[in-house]
């Protein structure tokens, strides 16, 4: 069963299209055990009623007095904008928004247990999906899709393999395998590790290379003019001309 209260001030066309919006709706769930309860009491008292009747009384559902869950959606346009679900474990919260709400100079949502969302326009964004991966930037010159290239500074962590669980199934952190990039202006300065291998961009200047599996190495400067090169049970070779090795 669910109640809901709608309340609009000043809209046009439709209450969803108003100056001031507030929707509150209340879910009440059947008690497990209420139509057991009332299936017995039929039996009971079977010689009092007849078979329609029992058959009404059996089907009549028996709700929880407290609300199970409660959704709460409101906003005044550009001011600010909410939207909690308590069924999905979701909330959605914004501030100085323009049209649609991922437009917004501060925004932030956040899924229980599985994803938390932050921007702080033009300062901050944050981003995180529990156990999988994690993000932030700084300067993102875009609010919404994008925002994670067209920034100043930003890092990435993706886990590649989840740490074993330990006493109450919490998962070991220490023990996850992750992957890192740090870009600064989009790839002018760029730090990454990825499974053995770390590399480091300083372009179009310098540019470097290590992988800890194979023990392969190597640099280049000025976009692979000169560098250098090293390679497991091989002597180093060293590069000039962009082609030639010696």
């Amino acid at each position: 069963m669910m109640k809901s209260v709608d309340v609009a001030l000043f809209w046009f066309i439709h209450k969803n299209a108003s100056l001031f919006y507030y929707s509150v709706e209340k879910i009440f769930l059947s008690k497990a055990n209420g139509e057991k309860e009332l299936e017995d009491h039929v039996v009971d008292d079977e010689s009092r009623f007849d078979d329609d009747t029992r058959l009404t009384l059996a089907e009549k559902p028996v709700f929880e007095e407290q609300p199970s869950y409660t959704n709460i959606w409101s906003y005044i346009p550009i001011l600010y904008y909410i939207d909690r679900n308590e069924q999905t474990h979701l909330t959605k919260f914004s501030m100085f928004w323009f049209i649609v709400r991922q437009a917004s100079f501060i925004r932030y949502s956040k899924e229980t247990g599985k994803e938390v969302k932050f921007v702080l326009f033009p300062l901050y964004k944050y981003g995180r999906r529990s156990g999988e991966w994690s993000k932030w930037c700084l300067f993102p010159l875009v609010p919404i899709k994008y925002s994670y290239e067209a920034c100043i500074l930003v890092r990435e962590k993706i886990v590649r393999r989840k740490g074993t669980l330990g006493t109450g199934t919490a998962e070991d952190k220490s023990q996850r395998e992750e992957d890192i990039d740090i870009r600064f202006l989009y790839r002018v300065v760029r730090y990454q590790i990825k499974d053995s291998n770390t590399t480091f961009e300083w372009n179009p200047f310098y540019n470097s290379e290590r992988d800890k599996q194979t023990d392969y190495s190597s640099w280049d400067c000025i976009g692979g003019c000169v560098g250098q090169r090293k390679v497991r049970n091989r002597d180093k070779e060293c590069r000039c001309c962009c082609f030639f090795y010696f």
